[in-house]
């Protein structure tokens, strides 16, 4: 959903910044921006796939590495909302304007998301409903309504705000 919203606004240059490797979450997102590259036949630049873990601090230094590169991507998708948060402030220190020269899309929709500047564009996972069918399953199992695993699906939704536009060659580092 992420990379679809990024290849429709032209962005085929797009890095990602990937969380923890040892996290399942980070592991899936990071299979499905490969996997959106793969189908849209677009070469995976292993120089743009950043392992940084899950907070703003420690996006810091791979979205440094990224956006001094000669070469920079045009967009990036953000295993989460934080290391969002920190590519911005890191393309904002370079004097790289979000969205005009650098479009960045998170995950998770946490609050912040909305309040930054610019409001971050991000895939809004229910995770207040994931709670609630948690809490709602442990007690029908401690009730004993319930035996043996549990597998219930949530469905993701893209959140557009404003740190995604239209890919612009004029701006290329190219």
């Amino acid at each position: 959903m992420a990379m679809n919203c990024l290849f429709e606004h032209g962005h085929f240059r797009v890095a990602h910044l990937a969380g923890c490797p040892r996290q399942k979450a980070a592991l899936l997102r990071a299979n499905a921006y490969t996997q959106a590259l793969s189908e849209r036949g677009i070469n995976l630049n292993s120089e743009w796939i950043h392992w940084c873990g899950f907070e703003e601090s420690e996006a810091r230094g791979a979205s440094y590495q990224l956006l001094q590169m000669n070469d920079r991507p045009s967009a990036i998708f953000a295993a989460n909302d934080q290391i969002a948060f920190g590519a911005m402030e890191v393309a904002r220190e370079l004097g790289i304007s979000v969205p005009d020269e650098l479009s960045i899309i998170g995950f998770d929709d946490i609050r912040e998301a909305r309040r930054i500047n610019p409001p971050l564009t991000t895939i809004h996972h229910p995770m207040l409903q994931v709670g609630y069918d948690a809490a709602k399953s442990l007690i029908k199992i401690l009730r004993g309504q319930i035996s043996g695993p549990i597998q219930q699906r949530v469905y993701p939704s893209l959140v557009l705000r404003k740190t995604v536009a239209k890919y612009n060659p004029l701006l290329s580092v190219d």
